[in-house]
């Protein structure tokens, strides 16, 4: 319902750890995905600091691998989170939130590569031979923007720490024009709490755990038309 699917998650696994980004999969068996156990000290809000940079070189090298498939259908996906929610809880308020997003245009790919989907200091572990990403279920292929849109939602970042990082994946080689991809980025932002906003929904329906119901209540009451 989540749109997680264990072969693509080991595909992209394969991709990633052919590059020492994440651990190793070993296969599915019976639905499970087996993979590489990480031994290291998994980050928190804050012990990443140190590691900014090289987190940015590290998602510079994702970005860089040529991915397989299609890129995903930001407008289906988020559909489909939708209808997978309660109908019950989509106020006028939420219908018209959801009816504008999915009237905009995303915008145009700045560059089509490999994507994780959820890099956040618990999915980053620092192993003996450097940084890992681990949790690769979202991975997706997509705009190297959306990524890093989701990345900085999920750190919480200001707008100055937001172009900090930035900054520092455009000087590891992740994309030449700093301004240009920040524009980018900030774009996909609001796209990225509107699906996030519809995620919340499907976890609260499925789960019916009120974290889950006043994350979506908070979201929605901050998603905004017109930008």
């Amino acid at each position: 319902q989540l749109g997680i699917e264990r072969k693509r998650e080991a595909q992209a696994l394969q991709l990633a750890a052919a590059h020492d980004l994440a651990p190793q999969s070993f296969g599915l068996h019976d639905g499970w995905l087996v993979t590489e156990w990480l031994s290291g000290e998994v980050l928190n809000e804050t012990t990443y600091q140190p590691h900014l940079q090289d987190l940015a070189e590290k998602i510079v090298t994702l970005h860089s691998i040529k991915p397989c498939g299609q890129a995903r259908d930001f407008h289906r996906h988020c559909q489909s989170y939708r209808q997978l929610s309660s109908p019950l809880r989509m106020t006028p308020q939420g219908l018209k939130i959801h009816q504008y997003w999915q009237s905009r245009h995303v915008p145009q790919p700045l560059k089509v590569a490999l994507l994780h989907m959820d890099i956040h200091p618990g999915n980053i572990v620092l192993a003996h031979h450097g940084l890992r990403l681990i949790d690769w279920e979202y991975a997706a292929v997509g705009d190297i923007a959306l990524d890093l849109a989701a990345m900085y939602r999920s750190f919480g970042w200001e707008y100055a720490q937001r172009r900090d990082f930035t900054q520092r994946y455009v000087q590891a080689g992740g994309y030449c024009d700093a301004e240009k991809l920040q524009q980018h980025v900030e774009q996909w932002l609001p796209r990225v709490d509107y699906m996030a906003w519809l995620w919340y929904e499907v976890r609260w329906q499925q789960s019916k755990q009120n974290s889950f119901r006043e994350a979506a209540n908070l979201l929605l009451s901050q998603l905004k038309m017109g930008k």
